[in-house]
């Protein structure tokens, strides 16, 4: 599984750059990307975010992954997703699995900031995926004060061949305005299902 370290972006609030922005093209299906077997339902105006939200340019890139970051304009705050496919043994992980090692590789990246659950993560529904969401913050250790708040959402394909992660931080005071929006992220994402995993995947999904 891809060592996506995001908490360290959002805490500095800056992504690696890549050769190019990665070009997503509005098709009947929704917005795709190269080399990606999921699309993304547009917004209004068939944007890929609403209005107070723009993309960042030169975001994080890499040939194995789908990596786009996105701020809000007038206020505080940072969206990610990040998609790729899955290979070998995680392929047999289960999602709370691969969200855990998610969250812990999450932890790890805050460095000195504690890392605490708001609103333990849930089952959303997502097109052709199992899926989850949960909230959590990030404070200093000698102040019980949050100086961030997280919106970390995981998404494993029913065909077992693809993840996908949206992470969402911003002040406290800022954080509700845009956690709409960062959900929508997650929940406008389809998935498609091999034709030969169609009806084992149809009879898991039905069972979760």
């Amino acid at each position: 599984m891809k060592k996506i370290f995001v908490a360290a972006l959002i805490v500095s609030a800056a992504c690696a750059s890549g050769p190019r922005p990665r070009e997503f093209d509005l098709t009947p299906d929704g917005f795709r990307t190269e080399g990606a077997d999921w699309s993304l339902d547009p917004v209004e105006s068939n944007k890929l975010m609403p209005d107070g939200w723009e993309r960042v340019p030169g975001t994080y890139e890499d040939a194995t992954v789908v990596g786009v970051r996105f701020k809000r304009i007038h206020l505080d705050g940072d969206a990610w997703l990040f998609a790729w496919k899955l290979h070998g043994d995680d392929q047999r992980k289960n999602l709370k699995a691969l969200s855990e090692r998610g969250l812990t590789e999450f932890r790890l990246g805050s460095g000195q900031l504690l890392f605490g659950t708001v609103e333990p993560a849930k089952a959303v529904l997502v097109d052709g995926a199992e899926a989850q969401e949960g909230l959590y913050e990030m404070r200093r250790r000698d102040d019980y004060t949050p100086i961030t708040r997280v919106y970390a959402a995981f998404a494993k394909s029913l065909g077992n061949d693809t993840f996908a992660q949206v992470f969402y931080a911003s002040p406290p005071g800022q954080f509700d305005e845009g956690l709409e929006a960062a959900r929508s992220l997650m929940r406008r994402l389809h998935f498609s299902v091999p034709a030969h995993e169609a009806p084992a995947a149809a009879s898991r999904g039905a069972q979760r």
